[in-house]
């Protein structure tokens, strides 16, 4: 499933001015792979795309020609302050210590038209709780 979110918002960040996407995940490392992740899909885009948008490739970064970019962030509350996001995926969601209180904290910066995307296995955490409607 975390290649597929990779995929959709990297659609969105190619054909839609000014997005602003984050990928949350329980470590740096892995919030790195997920843009890497990204990139690596970028690249095996037929030539025409990558001349139509640039993409500027750092650590947990990547920004593109038309203002929009993917940041990568490990887990926390604190992570998507001060944001104003289009999209929020929080990757590996049963394993997120804060999960409750990372939702609640980036409501704000998604807004009315933003989107929150959890990724998880099965186990007991947060993430069951939201699941099965008991947050």
């Amino acid at each position: 499933m975390s290649w597929l979110c990779c995929a959709l918002y990297l659609w969105e960040s190619i054909f839609f001015k000014s997005r602003n996407t984050f990928f949350i995940s329980k470590k740096e490392d892995d919030a790195e792979a997920l843009c890497e992740r990204t990139h690596f899909m970028f690249t095996k885009l037929p030539p025409f795309f990558q001349d139509f948008i640039k993409v500027d490739r750092k650590q947990c970064f990547l920004g593109f020609s038309n203002r929009s970019q993917i940041t990568g962030a490990p887990q926390g509350e604190d992570q998507t302050r001060s944001q104003t996001l289009s999209g929020l995926v929080l990757d590996e969601a049963v394993y997120n210590e804060r999960l409750g209180p990372t939702i609640m904290a980036s409501i704000p910066a998604i807004g009315e038209n933003g989107r929150i995307t959890l990724l998880s296995s099965a186990g007991p955490s947060s993430f069951a709780d939201i699941v099965f409607d008991r947050f």
